[in-house]
């Protein structure tokens, strides 16, 4: 394994394999963007997958605890929701 310093972040470098219509794609916008295709997957990942699970944690944080200030009897709730599906 070899390991770098870019940018002041430490990396770890890696191989992917990818078939031929993703890396003509990852090489057009390599040139568009002025980026390394490296850079493009990270920026891939970051976006997809870290930012993703950081706003699903954030939204469980957000949610949880808001019902309990109610009392819900499940006897009571079992009861109701038989009498409507009546």
């Amino acid at each position: 394994m070899y390991i770098y310093i870019i940018r002041g972040c430490i990396m770890k470098r890696t191989q992917i394999y990818i078939d031929d219509e993703m890396f003509s794609f990852l090489e057009k916008e390599s040139k568009l963007k002025n980026k390394s295709i490296s850079e493009l997957i990270r920026e891939s990942i970051r976006g997809n997958y870290i930012y993703n699970s950081n706003v699903m944690v954030k939204r469980l944080h957000d949610v949880f605890g808001q019902w309990s200030n109610r009392l819900v009897d499940v006897n009571t709730y079992k009861a109701l929701s038989n009498v409507v599906k009546r």
